[in-house]
């Protein structure tokens, strides 16, 4: 049988060398596709430009907040290069674009780094909730801090709340720096004397947000159990007054303790038990002057009454009966030195440091009850309304001691407040759950909006606002 010979230059000839300039039926279309479709490209950007529509141009939806005016990018993106006069291209939106609508302060004079509006609220994401940053905008400053001068007020390594945040700065604290004395275990145990009877006093009875101060107060004086404290805010009056408001509104923080509403119906201030009228709680010379001018009225209801004989009063260590008087008027100026030596040695001693206690002019410490313990962190006591007070504050029912500072400390936050919202049985522990990066205290009234409702709907952004 004949051997086949089969070499390299037979099956090269067995080929057609030429095929790659051959338009197949494959090749037509591949070439169609590729100048089809950016001929379609450019035709449907260069409708949405004769239209004036950035849309093929945007990274994303907008947020649910800037929503109203998507139609109108150069709303945010200004100073950018015009299309054919209609659309307009910036990479990022300028502060200034920014602060044309939201007066925001700045957040610490002194940092190192102030990064920009977009990079921390981040737009074309969908409907989120701008106000919401990510914590890692959060701790590219804060996990290594530095300050343009001197040293940092803050701790300067924080990057979780739940891994290396510190304690709360007031418990950091030896003592709470308040001088009035109070005694919580004693008015949390059951049966303790009240203006009419025994009873078992709830935290609500003493402590309650601005929001509920209206309401009757159950160990205040008659003339203030129904009234509205005059200290309420101008802004929530005024807001109360006009529109109403959202439940949470005036209930995130609790209102300074105050002695007429809540103290006074079982710790009363009477001097004399012939005068029923009750000494006002304020600085001694108010009290002298109160005290004096009752004794002069019940003189003249009791013209004879400086003639009787000074009656004894209750034993007070120091204290002795005063001797008989020979005229009205010093009879006005020994009852007054008689009351004002049991008020300030029984009745205002009982809670109030005084100095000079045995002078006719004593001098009242000042209380210096602390308002905020955390001033630099948002708090709500709206939202954990549905917790019993002393879940949190567990020391209040056996705490005996003024310098004890009750309020709960980072480890009972983290019971709560350890992952994400959306797990089970956890809460949020993000940075701006509690703290803002603006300083809002700081900002500037006043703002002059630029724009108007049809500047911001339609495409009209550079054009001046009526009026102007």
């Amino acid at each position: 049988m004949a051997r086949r010979t089969r070499s390299a230059k037979f099956l090269g000839t067995r080929h057609n060398r030429e095929y790659f300039r051959a338009w197949t039926r494959a090749r037509k279309l591949r070439v169609g596709l590729t100048l089809l479709l950016p001929i379609v490209a450019c035709a449907w950007l260069l409708a949405h430009t004769i239209r004036g529509s950035s849309a093929p141009y945007s990274s994303g939806p907008l947020s649910s907040s800037h929503n109203m005016f998507g139609n109108n990018c150069e709303a945010c993106h200004v100073n950018g290069k015009n299309l054919f006069g209609r659309v307009s291209f910036q990479k990022h939106v300028a502060d200034s674009a920014c602060l044309d609508c939201h007066n925001s302060p700045q957040h610490q004079a002194g940092e190192e780094f102030t990064p920009p509006c977009a990079s921390c609220h981040t737009e074309h994401v969908g409907s989120t909730r701008l106000i919401t940053v990510t914590d890692k905008q959060c701790v590219q400053c804060h996990r290594d801090l530095h300050v343009k001068t001197g040293a940092p007020k803050y701790d300067t390594v924080v990057k979780s709340f739940v891994d290396d945040h510190p304690e709360f700065r007031p418990l950091r604290k030896p003592r709470d720096p308040g001088t009035v004395a109070l005694n919580h275990m004693a008015h949390m145990k059951a049966g303790i004397r009240g203006p009419q009877g025994n009873v078992q006093m709830q935290c609500q009875d003493c402590h309650r947000p601005a929001a509920d101060a209206g309401q009757p107060w159950p160990y205040a004086l008659a003339d203030v159990a129904a009234t509205k404290p005059a200290e309420q805010p101008v802004v929530q009056m005024v807001a109360t007054a006009l529109d109403p408001l959202p439940p949470s509104t005036g209930r995130a923080h609790m209102t300074p303790i105050k002695y007429e509403t809540q103290c006074a119906a079982c710790h009363q201030l009477q001097f004399d038990e012939r005068i029923n009228d009750l000494v006002p709680h304020g600085k001694p010379e108010i009290i002298h002057d109160f005290v004096v001018a009752k004794y002069r009225d019940y003189l003249r209801s009791h013209p004879d009454i400086w003639r009787e004989t000074p009656r004894p009063v209750r034993r007070i260590p120091g204290l002795v009966p005063p001797p008989p008087a020979h005229s009205p008027e010093e009879w006005v100026t020994l009852r007054t030195a008689q009351a004002e030596t049991l008020l300030w040695r029984k009745n205002c001693k009982l809670c109030h440091t005084i100095d000079n206690i045995t002078s006719n002019q004593p001098k009242i410490r000042p209380a210096n009850i602390t308002v905020r313990w955390l001033p630099h962190s948002t708090f709500n006591h709206f939202a954990h309304q549905a917790i019993a007070c002393d879940s949190c504050h567990s020391k209040a029912r056996t705490s005996k001691e003024t310098a004890d500072i009750l309020i709960p400390g980072i480890g009972t936050c983290r019971k709560c407040h350890h992952d994400e919202p959306t797990q089970i049985g956890a809460a949020g522990d993000n940075c701006s759950l509690c703290h803002q990066y603006h300083d809002w205290m700081k900002q500037k009234p006043g703002l002059k909006g630029k724009f108007t409702i049809e500047q911001l709907l339609t495409k009209k952004a550079t054009a001046q606002p009526a009026g102007e």
